[in-house]
């Protein structure tokens, strides 16, 4: 049988709009691989307290209503049912994790079809709630056909290594290189930056406002840089009081700009403008940061930081593609963004292999590697 006769069930927490980087890898993959001839829905939970089904040419994406969430947890009691109701129409049913709502669904429903496994990441928070919940983990992953990581260094450190064995495989996550590269600039919103960095080095980091993204290492770096550089955040969340109380603590309201929640256009001119990408991010919560692979699309260099079974540090190459330094140390952030900015040398070095290593991550390269863990356990 071709491999465009089966079919798969995308299965995680939520879907696009709602913001999130998860949420981008589902729908690239689930437009992929419609595209390329493999028949693949959508069921999430919905952010909201009723059903929605939307097709989208070729296929279809089904929100269960949520009524509240537990912690960072939707709780969806619909998606039980609808499961039992869809799973027999699927060959594959690929679950993106950690998520308890989806695991629990898949515990009581019992898909007799393949699955695959997708650990995004470690949990890092609400270790009470691991622990009630963990039971049910340990069966998927005993349960699943093949679990996909996204790092060599999550299939090695992470707390559940001894459950992929022999059955993990590393797939990096995906971005549309073209999709960025065609976007057009805000031309308005780049004469607003470019006033209020007034010609100062950009420096450019990108994320929710959330505890692991590491936002406040970075405004406390700010303050070890010199006037002529300037730091943009982008994004918005419940940290945002917070960090901007913090700006004003250290009288950094001429340095550090929080420009909120931008459209994709405002969004590419960020990238297109700044001068050095950096991913301050302080816990494992952040497994692999596609941000960073979307600024190497425009050639610049990135500084992240190094975390425990995390690829941060394995999608940018220290010494290749920017520099990695340890998490939540200001001086080393700062020094190591210096570093880059002060040497026009190893900026270009830097920038050129960041535009190249790009390539790596593009969406189809990566789907016909998804492809082919499907093709393997069928």
């Amino acid at each position: 049988m071709e491999m465009k006769m089966y079919r798969v069930l995308q299965l995680g927490k939520h879907y696009p709009p709602f913001i999130g980087g998860t949420e981008k890898v589902i729908k690239l993959f689930t437009e992929k691989l419609n595209y390329m001839g493999v028949r693949c829905d959508v069921l999430c939970s919905n952010d909201k307290p009723y059903y929605e089904e939307k097709s989208y040419g070729n296929y279809k994406v089904m929100k269960i209503p949520s009524y509240f969430r537990i912690l960072s947890t939707t709780v969806s009691p619909g998606m039980v049912l609808k499961l039992k109701e869809i799973q027999n129409n699927y060959d594959i049913i690929h679950i993106h994790m950690p998520d308890p709502m989806a695991n629990v669904a898949t515990f009581l429903t019992k898909p007799k079809g393949r699955i695959v496994m997708h650990w995004h990441m470690d949990i890092a928070r609400y270790r009470g709630l691991l622990h009630l919940y963990k039971p049910f983990l340990i069966w998927l992953f005993r349960r699943a056909d093949v679990v996909i990581v996204s790092s060599k260094s999550l299939r090695e450190e992470s707390e559940f290594s001894k459950y992929m064995e022999g059955k993990a495989r590393i797939l990096p996550l995906p971005i549309n290189r073209k999709e960025l590269m065609e976007t057009q600039e805000d031309m308005e919103y780049a004469s607003y930056l470019k006033k209020i960095s007034n010609d100062r080095k950009i420096i450019l980091s990108v994320g929710r406002l959330v505890y692991y993204k590491g936002f406040d290492t970075l405004i406390k770096s700010a303050r070890y840089l010199p006037s002529y550089c300037v730091v943009f955040i982008v994004g918005d969340g419940p940290m945002k009081k917070q960090l901007s109380d913090m700006i004003v603590k250290y009288n950094l309201e001429n340095k550090v700009f929080m420009l909120g929640k931008l459209n994709i256009n405002q969004l590419v001119t960020c990238y297109k403008l700044c001068d050095v990408f950096c991913l301050p991010s302080k816990y494992k919560t952040e497994a692999f940061g596609l941000v960073q692979v979307e600024a190497m699309v425009f050639g610049k260099p990135i500084v992240s930081t190094k975390l425990q079974a995390s690829g941060t540090c394995e999608v940018n190459i220290d010494k290749e593609t920017g520099l990695c330094v340890k998490p939540d140390e200001p001086t080393a952030l700062a020094e190591a963004l210096l570093k880059i900015i002060d040497n026009k040398e190893l900026y270009k070095y830097f920038s050129e292999r960041a535009r190249e290593r790009a390539k790596f991550f593009d969406v189809d390269n990566v789907t016909n590697k998804l492809m082919k863990i499907y093709k393997e356990i069928l």
